[in-house]
C-alpha cells in the first residue's frame, strides 16, 4: 500500500501545554499558573516526494525529573508479557516497547500511526472499512489481540480490530508481544498481543491542547494543496475531593484523495473520528480503584463501486460506547489480587448508495449491534523461597459474553422474497426494500482459567511455564500450554 495512503504530502504541527495549575492549601492566596514552552523546528523526508515539515511547542510533562528526559531504556516496565510488572531487561517473553516520548516526536495521531515504525507489524487496510488491521508473526488481524489497558476492544468486521479508531492522545507506552499468546490471553492472541497502557490520572493539575493539519497536494479531490487533514486533541486533569480524575478529547478530521484521478474510487476517506474519555482513580496505601469511560464516533464517507460498474458512496456511523473498571488489593508483601469489569457497547451503520438517485436498484444498508462483557479476577504470588527470590506466579479466571445482531436492506425491483426475507417495503419509485436479518441474535460465551510462572533457575537462566484452559459455547474445551526461556550470555572483552 503506497505511504501516502496514510501521510499528507505536508503537515503543520502546534502542540502546547495550555496550563498548569497549583491550588494553594490557604484559599487567601492567589491563584498560581505556569507556562513552560520551548519550540522546535524540524523537517523530515519519509520518500523522495513525501515531505513532512512541523513546528511544535513541547511541553513539560506533568511530572518533570531527570527520567522524563531520557530515552527508551531496558529499565522500563512492561506488564503484558507475564501479566506482573517486570523490567523489559528480565521479561523472558520477547516484548517490543514503543514509549510516550518516541510517539510525540512521531506526531501520531492513532496507533496505526505509532504501530508503522515497529520492526515485524504490517498493517493493511480492513476490507470495506477506512482504517487498518495489523497483520504479526503472519497471522492477520482475526489472531492478533489488540488491547487498551489490558482489555479487548469490540472488533469491526469478525474479530479484526481497527487500529485507526484508537488515538493517541492519552498512551503512556504501547507493549508488543509477537508469537503466541494464546496461553495468557486466548486464541485471539495466536499471532501476538499488542497493548495499549493508557496514562495513570495523577495528582497534578494542569492539561494540553494540540493541533495539526496536512494536506495531500494535488491528490485532494476537492481542491489541491487544501489542508485536507486536519486533528485537534485537549486534555484536562486535576485532583478533586482526594480523587484523580483525567477529560480527553481527540478529533480526526480528512477530506477524500485519490491517488490514481483516472479512476473512480478513492484511496482516502471524507469524515471525522472522535475520541472521547473520562477517567476517575482513587489510591489507598494497600489498595486501588479506578473507572473508566470511553466513547467513540467515525463518520465517514468514500468513493467505491456498486454492482454493475455503477458509482457509488459508502457511507459509514460508527458509535462505541466502553465502560471498565480495574481495582486492586495489596494483601501482603507477597500476595495481591486484581477485579476488572468491561461493558462495551458498539452499533455500526454501513450504507452503499449508488451516485444517480434515479438508479436505486442494489443499494444497501446494514445495521450491527454489538455487546461486549468481560469479568476477570487475578491472584499475584511472589514466592520469596523460590529462585532467588525473583520468582513469580500469576493465576486467574476470565469470563467473558459477547452478542451480535445484524440486519441487511437492499432495494430490488421484484416484490417476491425468499424464505431469508423478513419484511418487504414497497417504495415510491415502483422498487421494493427487502429486509434480511443476516444474524438473528448470537452470543457466546468462554470462561478461561490460567496459570503463568516465572522461574529463575540460576542467575542466569529462567523459565516462564504457563497454561490456559478454556470452554467455550462455540468451540468447546480446548488448552494451550506454552514455555518460555531467558538465558543471560556473559561476555567478555579483551584488548588486542
Amino acid at each position: 500500500m503506497p505511504i501516502c495512503r496514510l501521510l499528507p504530502v505536508c503537515r503543520l504541527s502546534v502542540r502546547c501545554l495550555v496550563a498548569v495549575w497549583q491550588l494553594p492549601l490557604n484559599p487567601a492566596l492567589p491563584f498560581r499558573l505556569v507556562l513552560p514552552f520551548s519550540l522546535m523546528l524540524s523537517v523530515t523526508s519519509t520518500l523522495p516526494v513525501v515531505f513532512l515539515l512541523s513546528v511544535a511547542a513541547l511541553m513539560v510533562p506533568r511530572s518533570a525529573t531527570a527520567a522524563d528526559s531520557l530515552p527508551f531504556n531496558l529499565s522500563d516496565v512492561v506488564v503484558t508479557a507475564g501479566r506482573i510488572e517486570r523490567p523489559l531487561a528480565d521479561t523472558p517473553v520477547r516484548t517490543q516497547l514503543l514509549d510516550r516520548a518516541t510517539i510525540q516526536k512521531l506526531h501520531t495521531r492513532d496507533l496505526r500511526d505509532a504501530l508503522r515504525i515497529m520492526p515485524g507489524v504490517q498493517l493493511r487496510e480492513v476490507h470495506g472499512k477506512t482504517g487498518d488491521q495489523v497483520y504479526l508473526q503472519g497471522f492477520d488481524g482475526n489472531r492478533v489481540l489488540i488491547l487498551v489497558d489490558g482489555l479487548p476492544i469490540t472488533a469491526t468486521t469478525g474479530s479484526t480490530v481497527d487500529v485507526s479508531q484508537v488515538s493517541t492522545l492519552d498512551i503512556d507506552h504501547i507493549e508488543i508481544v509477537p508469537g503466541s499468546g494464546s496461553s495468557q490471553y486466548g486464541s485471539a492472541a495466536m499471532g501476538g498481543v499488542i497493548n495499549v497502557i493508557t496514562r495513570k490520572a495523577d495528582s497534578h493539575q494542569g492539561g494540553h491542547i494540540k493541533f495539526d493539519s496536512g494536506t495531500f497536494g494535488e491528490r485532494e479531490l476537492e481542491q489541491q494543496y487544501h489542508p485536507g487533514q486536519r486533528h485537534f486533541s485537549a486534555d484536562v486533569y486535576s485532583r478533586v475531593a482526594g480523587f484523580n480524575w483525567t477529560a480527553a478529547l481527540d478529533v480526526r478530521q480528512s477530506d477524500d484523495f485519490d491517488l490514481d484521478k483516472n479512476s473512480y474510487p478513492s484511496n482516502g476517506y471524507e469524515g471525522e473520528k472522535t475520541n472521547y474519555s473520562v477517567s476517575l482513580a482513587r489510591d489507598f496505601s494497600a489498595s486501588s480503584y479506578s473507572l473508566k469511560a470511553r466513547r467513540f464516533v467515525e463518520d465517514s464517507a468514500y468513493r467505491t463501486m456498486a454492482n454493475g460498474g455503477f458509482n457509488a458512496q459508502k457511507f459509514e456511523l460508527l458509535e462505541r460506547n466502553h465502560l471498565s473498571s480495574v481495582n486492586h488489593w495489596q494483601l501482603n508483601d507477597a500476595h495481591s489480587v486484581s477485579a476488572t469489569l468491561l461493558y462495551e457497547q458498539q452499533q455500526d451503520l454501513s450504507d452503499q448508495l449508488k451516485n444517480d438517485r434515479q438508479i436505486t436498484l442494489g443499494n444497501l444498508y446494514r445495521d450491527a449491534l454489538t455487546h461486549q462483557k468481560k469479568a476477570s479476577l487475578q491472584w499475584r504470588w511472589l514466592p520469596q523461597q523460590w529462585g532467588f527470590g525473583l520468582a513469580s506466579v500469576v493465576t486467574g479466571v476470565d469470563w467473558y459474553q459477547e452478542d451480535l445482531t445484524q440486519k441487511k436492506a437492499e432495494i430490488k425491483l421484484s416484490a417476491q422474497a425468499d424464505s431469508s426475507v423478513g419484511s418487504v417495503e414497497s417504495l415510491d419509485d415502483g422498487s421494493y426494500r427487502h429486509t434480511t436479518t443476516e444474524v438473528p441474535f448470537e452470543q457466546r460465551r468462554a470462561v478461561e482459567g490460567f496459570i503463568q510462572s516465572t522461574l529463575p533457575l540460576s542467575p542466569r537462566l529462567e523459565l516462564a511455564p504457563g497454561i490456559r484452559w478454556q470452554t467455550d459455547s462455540d468451540f468447546g474445551y480446548h488448552s494451550a500450554p506454552s514455555i518460555n526461556m531467558r538465558y543471560g550470555l556473559n561476555i567478555h572483552h579483551y584488548d588486542v
